[in-house]
């Protein structure tokens, strides 16, 4: 369909259904406001009257700061009048005199370039804001330079008439509001269009297959002849009885091929029936609004972002490959993998921010380095933190104590880790526990397996950045679910330090040597 065939009507619709949602949306925005400011009343009422019984319980002299001095034309000034209403439905109105300041000449606006030390990816400029002046020679010469220049920008000048503001949920509002204005004809019409233009297309497709086919068999037949050469009548006829056997046998198998083709699109007309059960929108209405916001794109493009935004039919679905949600209610229970996917994948080693334009594709961004660092770990406390610390259990600085005169390395994070998972077996046996019950969040459980390899054994410092738990509440859940988040045991083993090999350069210089003394002592 052409742009002309879209009637007056559709447009006036289209207009009409626009500013209908766009008034709708100020108006819940309006609603929004009035609820977040009853609410904010309300809360700030309830910490007044709070204060007021403090205070009554504690009565002090009130201090009431000195007024300003009232001016002596203030019953001619202009007011200012405000109305509202309280929690509990009082209306009261207020009234202050309106002071005018005086005007400031504001600063001019000035521009300055300055070097920057990197490139910024920015935007592509859209709109000519600037038509160059060429001269009247070269403008005489070619007259086609400005027409050039507008169509680089697909047509849009500063100055032109914009289309109006429509984002992808206000698309799709104002889509679902023209639908009710198509009727059964025009769906009807639609569809026959459709069927037609398809049948059209599946004849031209099948025509073109069987010229083709043609004229591959007689491609075929004709070289069979040549290398048969000059048959008698007997086996000319033997030969065209085997051909047309050939031939049928291919027909029959051509036939089923297409019976098969004819299922699938039986299929394919189920869906079809399917979308039409629930209305989807006619081509004009995506006609209709290209013409009204021409910057959005063409009626196709329209149609395929509107099936795009209507096919996610999940609005908490996540896109695939994409790392759970590790914050917030919903949060998630991950492993250390997913939960430090993103400082992995986009955090940038040499800028030290996330989605970084310059060495996103270079060798800084290597992915996650699993190499302990050599510098210094930071040590577990040796006095308790406060009240809560885990070594305020019954029986815990014994047993730190021991673990210290026995020589338990504690600096390694694998040997920390399985030091204090062997600990499950004996906690049972004189250890008083905290809150074991206290409940473990998604975000605390991802945020913790995180922690635990940066700070090994030091559940005083996992419980700082935490926040939300104690040192006992950390080193009851790490002895209750510290073999499960340790993994497999070939992982508790240390790695093995490799001596350093310095015998390929010995060998490469012994070489070099070598060669030298031949050279020198070559005759």
């Amino acid at each position: 369909m052409s742009k002309s065939k879209v009637s007056a009507e559709w447009k006036k619709r289209v207009k009409s259904e626009y500013m209908r949602l766009r008034q709708v949306k100020r108006f819940k925005r309006v609603d929004e406001v009035k609820v977040a400011w009853a609410r904010n009343l309300r809360i700030m009422s309830e910490a007044v009257e709070a204060h007021d019984a403090e205070t009554a319980e504690q009565p002090r002299k009130p201090f009431w700061p000195p007024a300003a001095p009232v001016p002596n034309h203030e019953s001619l000034m202009k007011r200012a009048e405000v109305t509202y209403t309280d929690a509990s439905g009082v209306v009261t109105t207020q009234q202050v005199p309106i002071r005018i300041i005086n005007s400031v000449n504001p600063i001019p606006t000035m521009y300055t370039w300055a070097p920057t030390q990197k490139n910024f990816m920015v935007e592509d400029e859209t709109v000519l804001h600037n038509i160059p002046y060429m001269g009247d020679e070269v403008l005489d010469q070619d007259g086609t330079f400005i027409e050039e220049l507008i169509k680089n920008y697909d047509g849009k000048v500063h100055g032109d008439k914009e289309g109006g503001f429509i984002d992808d949920q206000l698309f799709v509002d104002l889509v679902h509001a023209l639908m009710t204005f198509q009727t059964k004809e025009e769906v009807a019409e639609e569809r026959r269009d459709r069927e037609a233009r398809n049948s059209k297309e599946e004849k031209e497709r099948e025509a073109k297959e069987k010229a083709v086919e043609r004229k591959d068999r007689e491609a075929r037949n004709s070289k069979e002849d040549k290398e048969k050469g000059v048959l008698t009548t007997k086996d000319k006829t033997e030969d065209r009885k085997d051909r047309e056997a050939r031939n049928s046998k291919e027909d029959k198998e051509k036939a089923k091929d297409s019976s098969k083709d004819k299922d699938k699109e039986v299929v394919k007309e189920g869906d079809k029936k399917v979308i039409n059960d629930k209305q989807f929108p006619i081509f004009t209405i995506f006609q209709a609004i290209s013409i009204q916001f021409p910057d959005k794109g063409t009626a196709q493009e329209l149609r395929e972002k509107y099936i795009e935004l209507t096919s996610r039919s999940d609005p908490n679905a996540l896109p695939p490959e994409c790392t759970p949600n590790i914050d917030g209610p919903l949060a998630e229970s991950v492993s250390r993998e997913q939960t430090m996917h993103s400082f992995h994948t986009l955090f940038c080693r040499r800028c030290f921010k996330y989605d970084c334009f310059l060495h996103r594709l270079q060798a800084c961004h290597p992915g996650p380095n699993l190499t302990k660092r050599k510098g210094p770990d930071l040590k577990a406390f040796s006095e308790p933190c406060g009240p809560s610390c885990y070594m305020m259990l019954d029986g815990m600085r014994e047993k730190l104590a021991r673990e210290a005169l026995a020589g338990a390395a504690l600096d390694s994070p694998n040997d920390a880790s399985s030091e204090d998972s062997n600990d499950s077996n004996r906690f049972h046996k004189g250890l008083s526990v905290g809150d074991i019950e206290s409940e473990w969040t998604g975000s605390d459980q991802s945020l913790f397996r995180a922690l635990h390899k940066v700070f090994p054994a030091n559940y005083c410092a996992i419980a700082q950045v935490m926040l939300s738990k104690t040192c006992q509440q950390v080193y009851n859940y790490w002895i209750r679910t510290g073999v499960e988040e340790l993994g497999p045991a070939a992982e508790l083993t240390p790695p093995r330090k490799k001596k350093k090999k310095h015998r390929l350069w010995s060998v490469h210089c012994r070489k070099i040597q070598l060669k030298k003394d031949s050279a020198s002592h070559h005759v």
